[in-house]
């Protein structure tokens, strides 16, 4: 699976992963973003969630994630990264999309480093994958 291979090779670490509908996926536990009680968690993946969300519900995901995760713990946050140079990119296509159809939004590396800020998260590194995609690396602080 995916979300145990990442781990393994960027957090370099074993996980299982659980999921459930209206939940988001975590390693170790389970996320709920309406309140419910929640267990720790030492990492957590997130693959194209955040791009679907205006910036204040991005944000409020990404505090429930927080909220389950002790300080150091691991967040992956895997998304199509808007480049700040000018110029035709299938990133900023899908942001077209997203913004019409969904309210969402594709974000540039700036503008994921304040949110997951927002939230209690310092963004460490990002990952080009070379496929239109990024694994943003952040640490709850």
């Amino acid at each position: 699976m995916l979300s145990q291979k990442l781990c393994q090779v960027v957090l370099h670490v074993g996980c299982r992963t659980l999921s459930y509908p209206g939940v988001l996926s975590a390693s170790v536990g389970q996320v709920d973003t309406l309140g419910a009680p929640v267990v720790r968690v030492w990492s957590t993946l997130l693959m194209e969630v955040i791009h679907d969300w205006r910036d204040d519900e991005s944000v409020a995901i990404l505090q429930a994630v927080r909220r389950a995760a002790p300080a150091g713990a691991k967040l992956l946050v895997l998304e199509s990264i808007v480049p700040e140079d000018p110029g035709p990119d299938r990133s900023k296509t899908l942001d077209i999309v997203m913004l019409t159809l969904l309210g969402g939004r594709q974000r540039t590396r700036q503008e994921y480093e304040e949110i997951l800020a927002q939230s209690g998260f310092l963004l460490q590194r990002e990952i080009d994958t070379h496929a239109g995609i990024s694994i943003l690396e952040a640490e709850a602080v």
